[in-house]
């Protein structure tokens, strides 16, 4: 008696948990518009077969650029605690979006591309962006650092920018950048270091004073039956989650780099208070969303470790995954 007491007591709270396959199909839908995007860039690079095989290196594009005319610079990124061989070309007032080489290399020496094609498609791809760059000025106008730094979270790195330990999850870190809409779909983002603060005449404590603030001032959260009906209508969301899922994403306003919105606790209060829960099972999706689940417990958190890691392996890009580990928040946090 006492064991099947135990056991549907087990399946009620398993019936509480977000399954995998809700969490992936969530997961799927919020990237949706992201891989389109992505599939697009590589479509409009117009990089094409047009000859004989050669194998193409980086070296090999920024010498074609200088030769016509051009001033391109190689350069690795790190970005979330991945590296990434690409270039710059810029004329000294401004810099173009960073031109991931290796993923164009990796595809086109696969397919006999001439280095010609390779170019062409990267100066188009340059053409189209020519208004997605950032102004060198502006990171010595102390208002404008002010009014654009941001919080962001990412895996713990080796990176020289301005940053310090996050309590949640396992193995991340804050810190800060730098970001700017700067055109009708265009926004670049900017790791702030600490040249750039010294430039700007800005203290480090001001600069996480300002950013908290607009970090604030920009959050949002949506219920996952929400944003299954904005992108999929009302009969899916029916289908998939129902109005009373108890599933909510908490992001930035733009979706972008929003993870770091669990760190106003503030907002995590008002919600749980306005849900009439005292404990919020935060789900580090990526590091640009982070899942609640409301009325979380220790029960929940170990259950969903392991679906948190499948989820993030099959379904999130390396450079965006974040953290495995669930984290149980509390109102007296």
């Amino acid at each position: 008696m006492e064991k099947e007491k135990k056991d549907e007591t087990v399946q009620l709270r398993k019936n509480r948990t977000l399954p995998s396959e809700r969490l992936r199909n969530l997961k799927r839908i919020r990237a949706a518009p992201a891989v389109l995007a992505e599939r697009k860039n590589l479509q409009d690079s117009k990089i094409t077969l047009s000859g004989g095989f050669i194998m193409i290196t980086r070296e090999d594009v920024i010498e074609e650029l200088k030769r016509r005319g051009y001033e391109a610079v190689a350069i690795t990124r790190m970005k979330n605690g991945i590296s990434f061989d690409g270039i710059l070309i810029h004329d000294g007032r401004r810099v173009v979006p960073f031109i991931r080489t290796g993923t164009i290399l990796d595809k086109v020496n696969k397919r006999g591309t001439s280095i010609n094609a390779v170019v062409e498609g990267i100066l188009e791809f340059c053409r189209e962006h020519k208004n997605h760059t950032l102004n060198m000025e502006n990171l010595s106008n102390r208002e404008f650092v002010l009014r654009q730094i941001n919080v962001a979270l990412q895996k713990v790195g080796s990176e020289e920018i301005v940053k310090k330990p996050c309590s949640y999850f396992g193995g991340v870190e804050q810190y800060l950048y730098i970001s700017e809409q700067v055109a009708e779909e265009g926004q670049y983002f900017l790791p702030v270091t600490k040249t750039i603060l010294s430039l700007a005449g800005i203290k480090e404590k001001e600069a996480w004073e300002a950013a908290r603030k607009n970090l604030h001032d920009s959050i949002v959260i949506q219920s996952s039956y929400d944003i299954f009906t904005k992108m999929m209508g009302s009969e899916v969301a029916d289908m998939f989650v129902g109005e009373k899922d108890p599933m909510y994403i908490i992001s930035s306003t733009n979706g972008r780099y929003g993870a770091s919105a669990v760190l106003d606790s503030k907002v995590l209060a008002d919600f749980a208070r306005r849900h009439g829960v005292s404990n919020l099972l935060l789900l580090p999706s990526s590091v640009h969303e982070v899942i609640i689940i409301l009325d979380g417990d220790a029960f929940i958190v170990e259950a969903m470790v392991g679906v948190t890691a499948a989820v993030n392996r099959d379904e999130v890009e390396p450079e965006e995954q974040l953290s495995d580990t669930p984290f149980l928040w509390t109102l007296n946090n």
